[in-house]
């Protein structure tokens, strides 16, 4: 029995957190995603995991009220995050009032899937993005048992993922925040595992943890840090994150992905705000220690950003603003020419062949726009001093103006 046509599945789970019988499992396919089986001997047809299909019935998004870059005014929680740090900020609050936050994790066998923190230790692991598709698994229940009991919850995750959650709840809770992250697209939980092979073969030892995006030479550069057993840093180039932003391991969703607009799944949307100029308002500005892209969508998302006002440095932009440095609030990831080659070889390749033939790095402008290009060939140090500029200008304005109206 199919669910949903298998080209638009998400693999978000609601299917099978919502079967009573534990008739669906996820199992994975040829290119390492994971699809829903149905086992039909426990099945009896009551089609509650078509009727929470976001596929079938998709859910209502939500208009965005305010567009702006944030970011947390602690250098040192902005570090450990992968942007501006705000979504730290908003999980904090909900832990410190006793609740729980569900988001991405990359556990003891790197795996990479949905976890529950309930303590700041656990938190830690729910930093920084992971660029696999995480496996829900049953995440979506154990959050409904806490939003029962009143406890409050945050749930993070793709905007699919937030689709197939808003789908299985049926209703909305006061005590839920929903937060959808800026999604390039999810690469395959196979492929990594090919990867990471390869990178234990090269190092001699197992892997132990893995930041895809680490901000040791700054926040622009896409740097990726591998850990071993030994404590030892990988010092040779990566390669899964260039074949990632070359869309070639993409889930097969993802290339006519719906959610690729303004219109949001969650109460906030989260991401790098790619392109932030200097003619950015005060108060912000790109020191390449990372900037938050924040979308408020709804009243809590409002809430729960005025709650985080005093712990972060923010400024008012718009959505084209937005929309300039990332495309996937306007379309889809496009599947490269050589998809359908790259898969033929991956049977055939090891992970080190498959890279020199494909996944060299990727130049971070090749996606930008010609304004875009430009404003980054500028130094960093003029850009920054330009801004500066700028700041104090507009500072002395507003200083004068409010000697003037004193008067």
């Amino acid at each position: 029995m199919s669910i949903c046509d298998l080209d638009k599945c998400t693999g978000c789970a609601a299917c099978v957190n919502v079967c009573n019988r534990q008739a669906i499992t996820m199992m994975e396919n040829n290119q390492g995603f994971l699809y829903p089986n149905v086992n039909k001997t426990k099945c009896v047809n009551c089609n509650l995991c078509k009727q929470v299909c976001p596929v079938n019935y998709p859910t209502k998004p939500n208009d965005y009220l305010l567009v702006c870059a944030a970011l947390v005014k602690n250098d040192a929680e902005r570090a450990k995050s992968t942007s501006g740090g705000v979504f730290a900020c908003l999980a904090k609050k909900v832990i410190k009032a006793g609740g729980y936050v569900y988001g991405a994790i990359v556990d003891e066998s790197l795996v990479v899937r949905h976890a529950e923190a309930h303590s700041m230790e656990e938190l830690e692991y729910q930093k920084n993005s992971k660029y696999v598709q995480s496996d829900i698994g049953l995440s979506y229940q154990q959050a409904k048992k806490h939003l029962i009991n009143g406890e409050q919850v945050l749930f993070s995750g793709t905007p699919c993922q937030i689709a197939g959650l808003r789908n299985y709840l049926r209703r909305d809770y006061p005590n839920l925040l929903t937060v959808d992250i800026l999604c390039h697209g999810v690469p395959s939980p196979g492929l990594f595992r090919k990867y990471v092979k390869s990178e234990e073969e090269i190092a001699g030892t197992k892997m132990q943890n893995i930041l895809f995006r680490s901000k040791a030479v700054g926040w622009k550069k896409l740097f990726c840090v591998r850990i071993f057993e030994n404590d030892a840093e990988a010092d040779w180039g990566d390669t899964f994150v260039p074949g990632f932003l070359k869309n070639y391991y993409l889930r097969e969703s993802c290339y006519s992905c719906t959610y690729t607009t303004v219109k949001r799944q969650g109460d906030i949307t989260i991401g790098d705000y790619w392109g932030y100029q200097e003619s950015a308002p005060d108060f912000i500005e790109d020191d390449d220690k990372g900037i938050s892209l924040v979308i408020i969508n709804s009243e809590k998302g409002q809430n729960a950003f005025e709650n985080i006002r005093k712990e972060i440095a923010f400024a008012t932009r718009t959505m084209d603003d937005a929309k300039r440095g990332n495309p996937v609030l306007y379309k889809p990831c496009e599947k490269p020419e050589e998809y359908s080659s790259f898969w033929n070889d991956v049977e055939s390749l090891n992970w080190r062949e498959l890279a020199e033939k494909y996944l060299q790095p990727q130049d971070k402008t090749d996606w930008m726009s010609e304004e875009l290009r430009k404003y980054y060939d500028i130094p960093f140090v003029k850009r920054h001093r330009r801004h500066k500029m700028r700041v104090n200008v507009s500072r002395m304005y507003h200083k004068i103006k409010h000697i003037g109206e004193k008067k």
